[in-house]
């Protein structure tokens, strides 16, 4: 199973909770520097956007 096959089966669980699906939406969106917002660490930084979650919530149809 590729890791992009493992992405599509999760968003497709994701699609049960529509309350999350929001809320990632919400959070991990693109800040100024290209990072996304929502992937904080205190030992690295933040992923360039869209990070996997941003990707995740995309492929799993739901609110907006």
């Amino acid at each position: 199973m590729t890791p992009e096959d493992r992405l599509a089966e999760a968003a497709v669980l994701l699609r049960r909770w529509p309350t999350t699906q929001a809320r990632l939406r919400e959070r991990h969106v693109e800040g100024p520097d290209g990072r996304c917002l929502g992937c904080t660490s205190a030992t690295h930084p933040a992923p360039r956007w869209p990070c996997t979650l941003a990707l995740l919530v995309t492929w799993s149809p739901g609110p907006t």
